[in-house]
């Protein structure tokens, strides 16, 4: 018998991270979204509910696919703050090229655990939706609105099967 290090304690902390996912995901939730562009860079600020989910088991990243057969764009956001008088709602930031518009950005939020694959083994992400947005000089908005939880499969035939759900 091979016994771990640890004494199997990695292997309970997935565990109840993965039951944290289970409980707490459906209520994680994007809010306003604000960017400013200035010296080639847009400053993205993103307020996510996570309500009863520990901000260390989620990575919020701006997500931009590949231009022309390029690599995708995956910058993690880092998280600065969480908001006064609203417990469990969080401000994340990021500066990205203004190589393209902010329009081109997506901000999303995926299970992250030390030891973890993502997607493979945990594959809930869920993507800011992009509507309602508002210009401003030198800067953009986009309204809160409803997410859209996406669930990706992958078999092993190389094919892969992309679920959309609209919460209730």
């Amino acid at each position: 018998m091979i016994e771990s290090a640890d004494k199997g304690a990695t292997g309970r902390q997935i565990v109840d991270w993965l039951h944290s996912l289970e409980r707490n995901w459906a209520s994680l939730h994007f809010g306003e979204v604000k960017v400013e562009t200035r010296g080639g860079k847009h400053e993205f600020e993103v307020q996510v509910l996570l309500n009863d989910l520990d901000p260390n088991a989620v990575r919020v990243e701006l997500y931009a696919g590949g231009v022309m057969g390029g690599v995708p764009v995956r910058q993690e956001m880092k998280r600065v703050s969480e908001l006064a008088g609203a417990p469990g709602r969080h401000v994340y930031s990021a500066a990205v090229s203004a190589g393209r518009p902010p329009a081109g950005y997506t901000a999303r939020a995926i299970p992250h655990c030390e030891g973890v694959a993502i997607p493979l083994e945990e594959a809930r992400i869920v993507w800011q939706r992009r509507s309602g947005y508002r210009h401003t000089p030198g800067s953009w908005r986009m309204a809160p609105s409803p997410n859209v939880q996406v669930y990706i499969h992958f078999f092993h035939s190389n094919q892969t099967l992309i679920d959309c759900v609209r919460p209730e």
